[in-house]
């Protein structure tokens, strides 16, 4: 999020692609950035604002060793209709010991690098540099132990954890830029950096008792930051730390303690996490269970809450037990964590209605057979296009895969109009029954029908419909795969 600015990247090899997603942006706007080299997997790509929220910067590192930077240039005031534009920055290479296992992006032309031989490294990249013209990055390497301490430790252990995670943490009170980064031995530390110079502020540890052994298999290790820069949580594989930052005011930051994140269901894993000011969301995943979960990270204040749930319930106050089972849960504990209703749990409530359809009782309503048959054909017409429930491209694609084809009425699968739409499917689920076009039945006289049992055809269409509402559902999964969770102040 940038001043209102809501973008989204993705990539692919040496390929990034930008969009703009915000909730202003008349049309979806998209960038194309063709890098040298394939980006590295999982961690090349990172974000960083500019000072004063003024533009954002986009730096990427490529298997190459080589960091290429793109400005984000935001409207001006005078100008706020004016379209967002992406700039080529400077790129150079980088030596390193050895293969990056992290990347994140301070500034415009700074960037750390955390590589698997435990060294940590921040680059700058000279004005004007150009990556494919030979520029290189200066910079220096970050180390918590003094020169001899760090003499007798490389005897003692030639080997230094590798660097999982890094993350901004906000900027500091004067020229610098903190950093927090993770180590594979589960040491969290909490840098202060510039263009020339870094120290230490703050340290601590994550706890390996419940964790395990944190080591390069465990998959991508990941470090959120909170809008406010006064929290930050460490993702791993199984579980989810959470501990408090300094003010950005100190120099010095003494301890960071860690807290663990309580799982909310047995096997448990966190698969999408994202940190607010005063809450963790994530997308826990089980055993035969995905849920998006919110868990409070502080004591809310849940008098505005219990006033809602009061007049909501029509509850007299005066009844004790009654006030008590209204207000129950409106609150919020440190720790507690909530269930999300997300779009895939209202489509389970729209499958427990489908399931309730009787075709007994359809077929036993007022009106001859063809009435009751026709009044069928439009209920589940009208359920596959509920407001919200599959897009226009899912309904099309699940048209053309059970095999649909032009009607009479001119409706063609994947037509931009919704009349057109509901003709088509309309047209589908007679067509699969066997059934006449609604034409044809209008022809037929009131209070006669050729149809014998209703109630059969009834479930044959429920059935057919059944069918296609499946292959709805599978083509927006394709179309709708969840890939990231961020706070957006934009679309707040």
């Amino acid at each position: 999020d940038i001043g209102g600015v809501c973008l989204v990247c993705r990539v692919c090899g040496a390929i990034a692609d930008v969009f703009d997603v915000s909730p202003s942006s008349a049309r979806l706007s998209a960038w194309r950035v063709l890098l040298p080299s394939p980006i590295v997997k999982d961690v090349g790509v990172s974000a960083v604002l500019g000072a004063g929220g003024a533009g954002a910067s986009l730096l990427f590192l490529t298997r190459d060793a080589a960091v290429h930077a793109v400005e984000v240039v935001l409207p001006r005031p005078e100008r706020p209709n004016q379209a967002v534009e992406l700039r080529e920055g400077p790129s150079a290479h980088c030596k390193l010991p050895s293969p990056p296992a992290s990347f994140c992006a301070l500034g415009p032309s700074l960037a750390a690098i955390g590589c698997h031989s435990g060294a940590l490294h921040v680059v700058h990249l000279p004005a004007g540099g150009r990556a494919h013209m030979g520029s290189a990055a200066t910079g220096y390497e970050l180390a918590a132990a003094h020169f001899l301490q760090r003499l007798v430790g490389s005897l003692l252990r030639p080997q230094l954890p590798a660097v999982l995670a890094l993350a901004a943490a906000g900027f500091d009170s004067g020229e610098g830029v903190r950093l927090l980064s993770y180590s594979a031995d589960g040491r969290l530390h909490l840098w202060k950096v510039s263009e020339r110079q870094g120290h230490l502020l703050a340290s601590g540890s994550v706890s390996m008792g419940s964790s395990g052994a944190v080591g390069l298999d465990s998959g991508v290790v990941s470090i959120r930051i909170s809008p406010s820069s006064t929290r930050a949580c460490i993702v791993l594989r199984n579980t989810i730390h959470v501990f408090g930052l300094p003010d950005t005011r100190s120099n010095s930051g003494g301890t960071l303690q860690a807290t663990q994140v309580t799982t909310p269901f047995p096997g448990a894993a966190p698969l999408l996490v994202a940190l607010s000011h005063s809450a963790l969301w994530c997308v826990w995943s089980g055993p035969s269970r995905q849920q998006l979960l919110r868990c409070n990270l502080e004591a809310a204040d849940g008098a505005a809450w219990e006033a809602r749930a009061l007049e909501a319930s029509l509850v007299d106050e005066a009844d004790g037990d009654l006030r008590f089972a209204a207000i129950g849960g409106s609150g919020g504990l440190p720790g507690e964590h909530r269930c999300v209703f997300t779009l895939g749990q209202q489509h389970e409530v729209w499958r427990g209605e489908e399931d309730a359809f009787d075709p007994w009782r359809a077929a036993c309503q007022d009106g001859d057979a063809s009435e009751a048959v026709e009044r069928a054909v439009q209920w589940w017409a009208s359920r596959i296009l509920l407001p919200g429930r599959f897009s226009r491209t899912a309904v099309a694609a699940a048209l053309r895969e059970i095999g649909a084809r032009p009607f009479s009425t001119g409706a063609m699968p994947g037509g931009d109009s919704a009349c057109e739409m509901r003709a088509a499917v309309d047209g589908c689920l007679r067509r699969l029954c066997g059934l006449p076009s609604r034409e044809a039945l209008g022809a037929v006289g009131a209070g006669t029908s050729d149809i014998a049992s209703p109630s059969e055809v009834i479930t044959e269409v429920a059935s057919s419909a059944c069918n296609l509402v499946r292959l709805c559902e599978s083509a927006s999964r394709r179309g709708r795969a969840v890939c990231g969770l961020v706070v957006s102040g934009a679309w707040a």
